[in-house]
């Protein structure tokens, strides 16, 4: 069912109603400046991953676009528009408006 902890069988990914047509967009994690948070965020987007290849879920894993050009962790970085705004919050894991967009997005957008 629905709302099962992810990896745990048929549960690990929303079902759709029986007729419904509309898609679900799956965002992954993105990357932290913690390497611990980082390892576990990483093990649990290959586990939506994985849960989201079996249903008609399109997942968008948004972990590069979140990163630095040389690949470090970046409060900063280009908006939606291209210019650099600051895309993280203070707390370094939620997202300032320019970030919630970019999301957004790349969700519209991904194939």
């Amino acid at each position: 069912m629905a709302g099962d902890l992810p990896g745990q069988g048929e549960g690990a990914c929303p079902r759709y109603p029986a007729g419904e047509k509309k898609p679900i967009v799956w965002a992954g994690l993105p990357p932290t400046n913690e390497e611990l948070v980082n390892g576990d965020f990483t093990q649990l987007n290959s586990i939506f991953t994985s849960a989201a290849e079996d249903r008609r879920v399109r997942y968008v894993d948004i972990w590069d676009i979140f990163l630095a050009e040389d690949g470090s962790y970046s409060s900063y970085g280009p908006d939606v528009d291209g210019k650099n705004a600051r895309l993280r919050d203070s707390d370094r894991i939620d997202f300032t408006w320019a970030g919630y967009r970019k999301v957004a997005f790349f969700s519209s957008s991904a194939n």
